[in-house]
């Protein structure tokens, strides 16, 4: 037999349908009777005739509610999460009405929400908090993304090298863009060979960081420490947004972009235009070159002191310049590949500005 509640449930989803369910209706004598309130252990197994209503649940669009039985789905794993919608809520305040308080087991994860930098993800529940308000401001990452749909990017975007938009490079060289007829037939498909483009891309460019980075720099004695922290901002900058693209680049890869082709693409697009806006702003400091300039004026001035030069200014100098050429090649490199993330986007309606 249904619980009062379940019945209670059948009866306004049938009344929403236009019928109306007599008082005290019970399922159909073929039906199996739902775990009862208080008694069956959860997860159980989906029943064979349970009826998923999208759109009653919050939360992910994979927790649905049952119309046969009046418990709570997850269609994913195929399995019975809540007997009733309130005991649903009451184990899930995080996918309640939101805006609400932050839980206090929420885990702050910066540098994954494409958004203010006091937007933050939550890594124990996975939805996103604003973190000045302490609060819960959207139950997922793709939720938030759709949320800001047509948004402007930030200051930079899109722009790089004098402020030039960046040009798909073979239409600059006078070919047409890539044919979107070359694309796997497979949508999910095409979308995990292009995260994994990006991922190769965005590894490449974190090699050459690393490779500026590791170098010892003697600032002092360089007399350019300054210039060399104006650099480094811009380039952890840089790899944060990379770490980003690599992480979503694994979890398509395996698999993520056929479940959630939707949300994974529009995840991988955001961050991906998020990331040019960092690579404009590393390019940026690279064509000021301040810290060259730095070095070239210290060495200039130990060889009018000395008559000779310093060597290890000229050290640094080297493996600044070595470092700068591998840098900008491995952007060049990735920009291309966002340039056909970027048209992903417009041949899938995305009506974000990028």
């Amino acid at each position: 037999m249904m619980t009062p509640e379940q019945t209670k449930w059948v009866q306004s989803v049938m009344a929403s349908a236009g019928g109306a369910a007599p008082a005290g209706a019970s399922p159909p004598a073929e039906a199996h009777a739902a775990p009862g309130p208080a008694g069956d252990a959860l997860p159980q197994p989906m029943l064979p005739d349970c009826k998923p209503v999208h759109g009653q649940v919050p939360g992910p669009k994979n927790f649905v509610l049952c119309a046969m039985h009046g418990h709570i789905i997850d269609t994913d794993k195929k399995l019975i999460v809540a007997h009733t919608l309130k005991e649903f809520e009451a184990q899930h305040p995080e996918m309640g009405k939101l805006p609400a308080p932050m839980l206090p087991d929420c885990a702050i994860v910066r540098g994954k929400v494409p958004g203010p930098k006091h937007h933050v993800l939550c890594g124990t529940h996975g939805h996103v908090l604003d973190e000045n308000k302490k609060q819960i401001i959207a139950h997922t990452l793709a939720e938030y993304a759709k949320q800001h749909a047509g948004g402007k990017a930030g200051a930079g975007g899109g722009a790089a090298h004098g402020g030039a938009k960046h040009a798909d490079p073979k239409a600059a060289a006078g070919g047409a863009p890539n044919a979107d007829a070359a694309a796997p037939a497979d949508p999910a498909q095409a979308l995990s060979d292009l995260a994994g483009k990006v991922g190769d891309g965005a590894t490449a460019l974190a090699t050459s960081l690393k490779g500026l980075l590791d170098f010892e720099w003697n600032t002092s004695k360089d007399g350019c420490a300054a210039e060399m922290a104006d650099l480094q901002k811009p380039v952890d900058a840089l790899q944060k947004k990379l770490g980003v693209l690599q992480d979503y680049a694994v979890a398509i890869g395996r698999g993520g972009g056929h479940d959630k082709g939707e949300d994974r693409g529009l995840e991988l697009f955001l961050a991906c235009r998020s990331a040019e806006e960092s690579i404009d702003a590393l390019a940026a400091v690279f064509d000021k070159d301040a810290l060259g300039a730095c070095m070239a004026r210290r060495d200039s001035t130990y060889r009018t002191d000395t008559g000779t030069g310093d060597g290890a200014v000229a050290k640094a100098a080297k493996h600044y310049a070595e470092s700068r050429g591998n840098i900008s090649s491995s952007m060049e490199a990735l920009l291309g590949t966002l340039n056909e993330v970027r048209r992903w986007g417009k041949k899938n309606h995305l009506t974000f500005q990028w």
